[in-house]
């Protein structure tokens, strides 16, 4: 440990920050950065102020500086710095009563007659700097630097290092700063003391301390500013600390734990009236099974094993007065709104909530890899679980899924559908070209809106050049011609076999009313030449190759039927989890699904068109990495779907993912 002071009289300052060209102190943040990642480097600066007694003896002396009569005996004396070390007191005497009236700096005037020596143009402004600081405010501080590490030598090398750079705040005309004490002749009296005073952040304790102005004290520390301090080694904030708006509403729909209650003591009991658990600190604790967790979404300590729990109470002693009131992060989640995080300004936590009304205006999340978007999304959704919203979450990755379920109550088991393509034993249909509708009308238009819902997907994973207008004039007639038949369907899987076996294309053509789509098959295709065919046919076909051959997404598409109706997963507000792991799949089969999905559940949206929109409850379609899935379908959700209280949460990580649409 090493001390720092002035090595000339009190009243002389050091180089002020006004005379960098750079930041002051990033030689020493850049000191601090060539330490080895396990040494232990601290720099301590305690003051107080002197008062205005030092100020008005200053000013005294500028006059004498002028005028070139000023003569400081503190400057090298080694025996008034033995006494100011055993002394202290009488030090601080002697700095304001004896070397003040012959120290000076910044006479504001003087009496006729006075003679005032000629200084160069260097001097004149080193005279300057020291009647400004004597005008300000004046701090009595000892300045100090620590450094531990694995060796002594190892030590006294970063120590040295950072004492080094004290000499850059030199100022040629007047102060500098010094390390060299008389009391590091006898480390084994003074050393216990300075580390004494050090941990207990002593201004003094047998050990010299200097004055400085405040434009001295900022210049040796000070909040760097990233225009002239580009250490590495600092760690700089990319946003700024601001308090919450004043106009903040909190929500009025407690979330309550209807299965459990609490009694007076903090005693949580379940219906049966039991103890869950008893809770010493007034704050939930988790049970071992996790069982607790899954109900306040809180981490919290575990409580230990058969510790008050499971063991019958007497509801007359621990009378049931409270309602478990659900939390996450020690605040209250409500019903009517979602738990956004909370605002921390100056050690205050303000919680943020979104209500739904304002949720149905969608919501957009962008950031990094690694800058928390799935956690964020995952505490939404794991919101919206526990009030017993509707909502699917489309996951190309799992981890997401697989947390969120993780977090389902007893009471919404039945009302989860998990959608996991990898599950080759139990494959889920799920059919984009099924109409859902019983009346004629609604049937037309959705048939209408699958045949370009499909074509779009295909668009987005091949392109327009690829999937050219021609092959999408193909596929629009393929997709309208199977929904024609009302008793058997068709799939995507048919597509490409409507023009490879015309037995199969008679047999569908048949089924089909629309004249339009009837019309191209007797007409434009039937004149179409053979060569034409065989050029179009194949390269038509080739498109759907990596599709139909693939097992896992063949068993999905292939069924005319799906495995739930989209429509009552949101009338009756279900829980869709769609787990797309790429890394199962594979990304072009987990991109066609997640297609399918956002297209499905848009076109349930939709089809609520039938019912009042009193009527109609809310859904979350939460959408991760949501550029692999950006279609036109994305924009029309965004524009209406909000009127059918379909809610979009959407994340991915930046801009130039959505493309040029």
């Amino acid at each position: 440990m090493s001390s720092i002071f002035k090595s000339k009289d009190n009243v002389y300052p050091i180089k002020p920050y006004k005379v960098f060209e750079d930041d002051p102190l990033s030689s020493l943040t850049n000191s601090f950065g060539s330490l080895k990642k396990t040494d232990i480097a601290v720099m301590q600066l305690t003051m107080k102020p002197v008062g205005k007694g030092w100020n008005k003896q200053a000013k005294k002396a500028a006059g004498m500086i002028a005028k070139g009569t000023y003569t400081s005996w503190y400057s090298g004396n080694f025996l008034f710095h033995m006494i100011s070390v055993f002394l202290t007191p009488i030090s601080w005497f002697v700095d304001l009563f004896v070397r003040n009236d012959s120290s000076g700096s910044n006479a504001p005037g003087a009496s006729s007659g006075d003679s005032y020596k000629i200084f160069n143009q260097a001097e004149t402004e080193a005279q300057k700097r020291v009647g400004e600081a004597a005008s300000q405010l004046a701090f009595r501080a000892s300045i100090r630097f620590l450094v531990a590490s694995d060796t002594p030598e190892s030590a006294d090398v970063g120590l040295q290092s950072l004492v080094a750079v004290t000499s850059s705040f030199s100022d040629e005309y007047n102060n500098s700063l010094d390390n060299h004490q008389f009391e590091d002749l006898l480390k084994f009296i003074f050393v216990p003391v300075r580390y004494f005073a050090f941990q207990t952040r002593l201004l003094s304790l047998i050990q010299t301390t200097s004055v400085y102005s405040t434009d001295e004290l900022s210049t040796l520390y000070h909040f760097p500013d990233i225009k002239y301090n580009l250490s590495p080694i600092i760690k700089w904030l990319s946003y700024k600390m601001i308090s919450p708006p004043p106009n903040l509403k909190t929500p009025k729909d407690p979330l309550i734990m209807s299965d459990y209650k609490r009694d007076e003591k903090g005693n949580i009991y379940t219906e049966d009236g039991s103890i869950l658990l008893v809770d010493k600190n007034k704050n939930l604790v988790r049970a071992a099974d996790r069982s607790l967790q899954l109900i306040t979404g809180d981490v919290v300590p575990v409580v230990s094993e058969g510790e008050n729990t499971g063991k019958p109470v007497d509801p007359g002693k621990n009378p049931i007065v409270q309602d478990v009131h659900r939390t996450m992060g020690g605040f209250p989640l409500y019903r009517d709104a979602a738990l956004m995080g909370w605002n921390e300004y100056r050690n205050q936590k303000t919680p943020i909530y979104f209500s739904k009304k304002d949720r149905g205006r969608h919501h957009y999340i962008i950031g990094k890899s690694g800058g928390g978007k799935s956690v964020f999304v995952g505490y939404m959704a794991r919101q919206d679980l526990w009030c017993g919203d509707g909502l699917c979450v489309i996951d190309p990755h799992g981890d997401l899924v697989e947390d969120i379920i993780a977090y389902t109550p007893k009471s919404r088991a039945k009302d989860m559908i998990i959608f996991d393509p990898g599950d080759w034993e139990r494959p889920m249909g799920m059919n984009i070209l099924e109409v859902i509708s019983e009346d004629s009308t609604l049937r037309a238009m959705e048939k209408d809106r699958a045949a370009l819902d499909a074509t779009a997907i295909f668009i987005k994973i091949f392109g327009d050049e690829v999937f050219g207008p021609r092959i999408q004039h193909y596929f629009r007639n393929g997709a309208l011609t199977l929904m024609e038949d009302d008793e058997e369907g068709g799939t995507l899987i048919d597509v490409p076999r409507l023009f490879v076996d015309d037995a199969f294309m008679k047999y569908k053509v048949s089924k089909v009313k629309n004249p339009v789509v009837k019309a191209f098959w007797e007409h434009e295709y039937a004149s179409t030449g053979d060569r034409e065919k065989q050029e179009m046919i194949p390269y038509f076909s080739a498109k759907f190759g990596p599709f139909i051959t693939n097992t896992i997404i063949r068993n999905i598409i292939g069924q005319t039927k799906s495995a739930f109706n989209f429509r009552r997963v949101m009338d009756d507000q279900k829980v869709l989890m769609v787990n797309l792991s790429k890394g199962t799949i594979g990304d072009l089969n987990a991109q066609l699904l997640g297609l399918i999905m956002v297209s499905k559940i848009n076109m349930a949206a939709m089809s609520r068109a039938n019912i009042p929109e009193s009527e109609r409850k809310d859904f979350f379609l939460y959408v991760d990495e949501f550029q692999n899935f950006a279609t036109d379908t994305f924009g029309e959700i965004l524009s209406e779907a909000r009127k059918y209280r379909l809610a979009l949460i959407m994340a991915h990580q930046f801009i130039a993912q959505i493309g040029g649409s």
